[in-house]
């Protein structure tokens, strides 16, 4: 069946019943399909499909949205080239008894709104949400892999990569299955805004080159079976444990570093700004960069602050840049530090932004008190000296 650029209303939405074999349907040139649930491979359907794809291409399902539903085997959904697709629940693999090698894709700037509970994997093994090109799901809570009525569910995935490819779960990604995992790369972000539980330590959360993972609450990187690897970002709102070095060429953004924390890679307070604490030493490495963001006045708030409980041992670059179209201007003082214990050692190299009008950067109490001040250049100084001088000097001629 295929919608071109009208729309069908129906109730139930079956595809592939009861052993149906590569049924589809597709939604194409602004089509619209509206039902109150759907299930693709329904009771043993196999390779069953339906495809949406194309500016205002729709899939409104009121209810549940099934892809192998009660023994379907390799059904699939695609979501491509802006289209949208609505559920209250997504399915991926079983929802009454396990499924297994079924897919949703979704690509090119689509998006899938999963609504409450997304699984991946109820009782069903091989099944996969792959995420790419920009396309975008959103879920409230979130399984990947769930085992089911006796059965174990196994090797279930989430993928995603490509430029603005995102995942945002509001509510906890759980794993419940075996050999599970989420994979995330190539300038894709997941949000998990209730964070991450891996379950079995045979599942997996990698962070591979031009990943990010974002995590709204605590989370300990020491859990078996997350791999922090080259080229990626991890960024955590809530305390993080479990990490002690941030190795070379990998980013880490956190509010709270539980323990002491030795920076290899490049370092910056979350929430940009924030107002950051690494509850111990902090030691900069000769590669380590240290990220931070001035947007106003208030410490914190409008610019980033980074108190440090223990020792400081300095050394690498201190990166400054503005936010929210601030500069800065004659008088300024950003209070960007707060060293709670000694501190050895310097920033080898400081960039900042060139402030221009004859200000400069003054950073003589950067390692005391913590501040940045800006200053008129020292020629611009010069002049301001020798006109008081001379001033001075007329003053008394005239006298």
């Amino acid at each position: 069946m295929v919608i071109d650029g009208g729309s069908w209303n129906t109730d139930l939405l079956r595809l592939g019943y009861n052993h149906g074999f590569s049924n589809s349907l597709e939604i194409i040139n602004g089509g619209a399909v509206y039902s109150s649930a759907a299930n693709i491979g329904d009771f043993e359907g196999y390779e069953n499909w339906v495809q949406v794809t194309g500016p205002g291409s729709t899939w409104m399902v009121t209810n549940d949205l099934s892809v192998g539903r009660d023994l379907g085997h390799h059904n699939r959904l695609i979501i491509e080239s802006s289209a949208v697709v609505n559920s209250a629940n997504g399915y991926i693999g079983g929802f009454l008894r396990g499924c297994n090698y079924n897919t949703v894709s979704v690509s090119g700037g689509a998006q899938w709104n999963a609504g409450g509970e997304l699984v991946i994997g109820l009782g069903g093994i091989f099944n996969r949400l792959s995420i790419a090109n920009g396309g975008v799901v959103n879920s409230s809570t979130a399984d990947i892999g769930k085992n089911f009525a006796g059965n174990t569910a196994y090797q279930n995935s989430v993928v995603l990569s490509g430029s603005g490819s995102r995942w945002v779960n509001s509510g906890i990604v759980s794993f419940n299955g075996e050999a599970s995992y989420l994979t995330i790369s190539n300038g894709a972000e997941v949000v998990a805004g209730g964070g991450v539980s891996l379950g079995s330590a045979s599942n997996s959360l990698n962070l591979e080159q031009g990943g990010k993972l974002t995590i709204g609450t605590d989370f300990d990187a020491s859990v078996s079976g997350f791999n922090f690897n080259a080229g990626s970002t991890l960024s955590v709102a809530g305390n993080l444990s479990g990490l002690s070095e941030v190795e070379f060429d990998r980013r880490l953004e956190a509010v709270s570093v539980l323990g002491s924390l030795t920076v290899n890679g490049t370092f910056a307070p979350g929430s940009s700004p924030a107002d950051s604490v690494i509850n111990g030493a902090l030691t900069m490495g000769s590669n380590g960069v240290l990220v931070m963001e001035l947007g106003g006045y208030v410490a914190g708030a409008d610019s980033d602050r980074l108190t440090v409980i223990d020792i400081s041992v300095l050394d690498g670059t201190l990166d400054i840049s503005f936010i929210n179209s601030f500069t800065a201007k004659y008088g300024d003082s950003f209070h960007l530090f707060d060293w709670q214990d000694w501190v050895s050692g310097t920033f080898t190299d400081i960039d900042a932004p060139v402030l221009g009008g004859g200000l400069a950067w003054d950073t003589s109490a950067l390692y005391t008190t913590g501040h940045l001040n800006v200053i008129p250049e020292p020629a611009v100084l010069s002049l301001i000296l020798v006109a008081g001088s001379f001033g001075f000097i007329q003053h008394h001629l005239r006298r």
